[in-house]
């Protein structure tokens, strides 16, 4: 190390023993530091000082004047008196043919236009919204809502910053024309609340809500009721409609045709006469199904009893034929039946009267009968299945036995037509003339779903096989269950308004309101014009925009500075100075020399960091640590430039420029790096100041767990790779530069 030390000293000597030396050493100490400074005192704090920048106003507005704001409204003026008084930004009122000449030459930076039919534009919804009222229900008239545009010149040429400043700018004005149009309408309606006031002053204002409040629960108590009855018809047509499919898979099978039956209706007086019609149709319907139902029960004894007439070596294909008649019309049958009991369970619930309950039980009982019936010939033909699968049993005379259980269910199922008639029938009609007492928005709802009912039971005497009034039967249900939630939903929402009603009366709700509206007009428009404030908290707070450039320009000139030392400052140790050392080694050369350039390169960090610390009084929260950044940046930026310098000669010098150049662009300085080219942001994370500026800002701005120290450490890395390439390249790589160099210097360009 002594010969190290000996070049150190060495240098150090010959900068003082000469007066040129000197001032050249001292200027490149300082030149570094004149570069950031001037930088960053530039840009300290130049959003401040927009107040010079002329933007062009032309206010051809000619105002607004209509029934809801029946004042003259003129934004246009507004929007000028507001910008008079705002300075940050040279706002020059002009006609409009100066102000896109004024752009065009560059006497403005931009202009902003407001045209003549603006304010008419902007409250062209409130002409809409009141014309709406007068237009009748068969009317296609409509006003259209305008948009109201503001014409905006700017002139990127002149500035590029200049034209996003005026942009801002810009964005003022409309959001000051903003402010405008919903003041006045939240003015307008704080007047119209004004009346809302006057009137609950009244005594009568009490009586009309405590009124209000019985009318909807009495409306509500209506719409429940017709609710009920839609669900009644709902589950009977769905039974119907089950019945119907049931019979029709039965008949087609079996190729089956069914006539096609005629239902007279008769009117009914009433508020709910299309209702009945439309039910009587239901019944009409029910009772085509169960006579459908019952032919294709006789059906089904005669194939099973067919089916039993095959030979013997034929019993695999009787046992199908027998489950399959089983499984694909007798089932479906019991399965529907099922259903109907059911429904006729869920109106027996809902009837008041003792001798409607006892019919509903009586018809419930007569299903109960045929089930049982229907349940032992599936039972039967199970068993005849069975039989035919064990050819060692005897079938002879089952399908005579299947026949007359069929028969006898068929008779059953006839029996069930007239037991509907007689006791179904005659409870759904007392339930129709209880509800007449519907209330008019009930009548008209279920009126809509009975008249869709009425269509599809049309369809039913139609039809030729069943399964079309079967679909349209399942329409209709799905009819009357939509009314029927449509009918609780309007009943729920009335008793709901009929609770708050009671609830604000009982808590003193309107003395609330009175209070509320009892505020001046003035202060009612302003909260509704502006119901929301954003509060700003800046979570690491720099006082300027000149502190938080200091990262970016402090490090820039480090770089700048350690490559001035590479130019001027000769990266090889001379031939008279190497003769004074003892056998000295390759290494011993590039350390010492480097440790000169290392030198002047913290002098010149200390004499920078320290200005923008004293002079320009830049922010930190921790100038030691600020301060060791910078020192450790140097050592890293001054030994890597050295490096790149001394080994590869003017190739390494380029690459330090094309270095810098890179670092100018690509580290995030100005913009962030989410906003640079993707080239840029690939190589961000592998140059050195992408590291050293994100630890810089953390002593500008404010520390953030360990990210100081790990980009520190990371910077290490630079500093590691650019000693390893010294200490193996420099004495085979440095001389055959040196050759190349004498070659080069044979030129006439670099002779």
């Amino acid at each position: 190390m002594r010969n190290v030390w000996t070049i150190l000293r060495n240098d150090i000597r010959r900068i003082r023993g000469s007066v040129i030396a000197l001032i050249i050493a001292i200027g490149l100490v300082l030149m570094p530091s004149f570069y950031a400074w001037f930088n960053i005192y530039a840009n300290w704090n130049p959003y401040d000082s927009t107040g010079g920048m002329k933007v062009a106003v032309v206010n051809s507005d000619k105002g607004y004047r209509g029934d809801m704001l029946p004042a003259t409204v003129n934004v246009g003026d507004q929007v000028a008196n507001a910008l008079r008084a705002n300075d940050s930004l040279d706002w020059t009122f002009v006609s409009e043919s100066k102000a896109r000449e004024g752009v065009k030459s560059g006497e403005y930076y931009a202009a902003i236009v407001i045209p003549k039919d603006f304010s008419a534009d902007l409250f062209s919804l409130l002409d809409a919204g009141g014309a709406s009222d007068d237009t009748t229900a068969g009317s296609s008239k409509t006003l259209k809502v305008r948009k109201a545009n503001l014409v905006y010149y700017s002139n990127p040429k002149k500035n590029p910053i200049g034209s996003t400043v005026t942009n801002q700018g810009a964005s003022t004005v409309r959001q000051q024309i903003g402010d405008t149009l919903t003041a006045s309408v939240a003015k307008a309606a704080a007047g119209t609340l004004d009346s809302v006031m006057s009137y609950l002053d009244t005594d009568h204002s009490l009586r009309s809500i405590t009124a209000l409040s019985a009318n909807l629960r009495r409306e509500a108590s209506d719409l429940s009721d017709a609710a009920d009855l839609a669900s009644n018809y709902a589950a009977l047509a769905d039974s119907a409609a089950s019945m119907l499919a049931a019979s029709a898979k039965s008949m087609g099978e079996a190729k089956d045709s069914l006539g096609t039956r005629a239902t007279s209706t008769k009117d009914i007086a009433g508020k709910l006469g299309k209702a009945s019609a439309a039910a009587d149709k239901a019944n009409a319907g029910m009772s085509d199904g169960l006579d459908a139902a019952a032919d294709a029960f006789d059906a089904v004894g005669e194939n099973a009893e067919s089916a039993l007439d095959k030979p013997a070596d034929g019993a695999a294909d009787t046992a199908a034929s027998l489950r399959a008649i089983s499984t694909n019309r007798i089932r479906p049958m019991i399965d529907a039946l099922t259903q109907y009991r059911g429904t006729l369970v869920s109106i027996r619930g809902s009837l008041d009267t003792a001798p409607a309950q006892a019919a509903m039980d009586r018809a419930i009982a007569d299903v109960d009968r045929t089930l049982k019936r229907l349940a032992d010939a599936d039972a039967m033909i199970d068993a005849a299945a069975d039989k035919a699968e064990d050819k060692g049993q005897s079938i002879a005379g089952t399908g005579r036995d299947i026949a007359a259980q069929a028969k006898a269910g068929a008779q059953s199922i006839r029996d069930l037509k007239r037991s509907y008639q007689t006791n179904v029938v005659t409870s759904i009609t007392g339930i129709a003339d209880s509800t007449k007492r519907t209330g008019t928005d009930a009548k008209a709802l279920l009126d809509e779903a009975v008249a869709a009912l009425a269509d599809v039971t049309t369809s039913v005497g139609g039809s030729s096989s069943g399964s079309g009034a079967s679909a349209g039967i399942r329409e209709v249900t799905s009819n009357i269950g939509k009314a029927h939630d449509t009918l609780l939903e309007q009943s729920r929402k009335l008793s709901s308004a009929a609770d708050r009603i009671d609830e604000a009366m009982a808590s003193g709700g309107v003395d609330t309101v009175r209070t509320l509206f009892s505020q001046p007009t003035d202060t009612i428009a302003l909260a509704l014009s502006t119901p929301v404030s954003m509060k700003r908290v800046a979570v690491y707070p720099i006082a300027n925009n000149g502190s938080s450039m200091t990262p970016f320009y402090t490090l820039l000139a480090i770089w700048v500075g350690s490559m001035f030392l590479g130019i001027i400052l000769k990266t090889n140790v001379s031939e008279n100075i190497a003769a004074m050392l003892d056998r000295p080694k390759a290494w011993q050369l590039y350390l010492g020399r480097g440790l000169t350039f290392v030198a002047f390169s913290l002098a010149q960090t200390t004499v920078l960091g320290l200005g923008d610390l004293l002079y320009l009084r830049a922010q930190t929260v921790d100038p030691f640590l600020f301060m060791l950044c910078l020192w450790w940046s140097s050592i890293v930026c001054s030994t890597f430039i050295y490096t790149l310098a001394a080994v590869f000669a003017n190739i390494g010098k380029a690459v330090c420029a094309l270095l810098m150049v890179s670092q100018i662009a690509g580290i995030g300085g100005t913009f962030p790096v989410e906003m640079l080219p993707d080239g840029f942001r690939q190589l961000y994370p592998y140059l050195p100041f992408s590291h050293a500026i994100t630890a810089l800002r953390e002593t500008v701005g404010g520390f953030y767990g360990d990210v100081y120290w790990e980009q520190m450490g990371r910077m290490g890395v630079y500093l590691v790779v650019a000693l390893l390439i010294g200490f193996t390249l420099y004495a085979p790589v440095s001389r055959l530069m040196a050759r190349s160099n004498r070659i080069l210097s044979g030129t006439l360009a670099l002779n």
